[in-house]
């Protein structure tokens, strides 16, 4: 009899401890990460062009993108010329009722939408990616949402989508993003065009 007591008070304690654990790794914060089909890629820097009035409906284009460190961007007289090196990264075009910035809130995949405010159009993810060669594995978004906040200069931004081929596209970021201002002339220098 003591020694099923004392085997079922230590089940009882390793249990508690498999519990508080696991309660501490519930509270530890997202990670500035993207996964797609269960691998992982750190995030560091990312870009928001703004692209101004869209179309006749009163919602404003901007370009959202987060990459991996593996990327560099180059500007020049306050666009983007170009981009090097080898990398991961996600990019969305959305459309906010706000001309000056994304708007907080929620943005939801339209496939055959027209650029109202709260929705994206297009959505383009790559992986190991190499911006000399145009090498690398491309997926098109065609399902999926995007939730966006600021605080400040900082963003967070979280995404849940899927790819034309089912495939799981998730990713949270938080921290600065540099801007690009397009609104007085039509530039064809989207960053998503010069990677994916």
């Amino acid at each position: 009899m003591k020694n099923l007591k004392t085997t079922f008070l230590a089940l009882l304690a390793v249990s508690v401890l498999f519990v508080a654990c696991k309660k501490d790794d519930d509270n530890d914060p997202p990670k500035n990460q993207m996964t797609i089909a269960g691998v992982e890629y750190d995030l560091n820097q990312g870009v928001i062009e703004n692209y101004g009035t869209w179309s006749s409906v009163e919602a404003y284009n901007f370009d959202l993108t987060v990459l991996t460190s593996g990327f560099t961007i180059h500007d020049s007289d306050g666009e983007i010329d170009s981009i090097s090196g080898i990398g991961s990264g996600i990019s969305f075009e959305l459309f906010s009722f706000d001309s000056t910035e994304i708007a907080k809130g929620e943005y939801v995949y339209v496939a055959d939408g027209n650029g109202q405010a709260g929705t994206f159009t297009y959505a383009g993810a790559a992986v190991n990616f190499n911006a000399e060669t145009e090498e690398g594995t491309e997926y098109e978004i065609t399902e999926g949402k995007v939730t966006v906040s600021q605080n400040g200069g900082s963003y967070e931004l979280s995404f849940d989508c899927k790819t034309d081929g089912d495939v799981s596209v998730t990713g949270f970021y938080k921290g600065n993003l540099k801007h690009y201002d397009y609104t007085g002339d039509v530039k064809s220098g989207k960053i998503k065009n010069r990677i994916w």
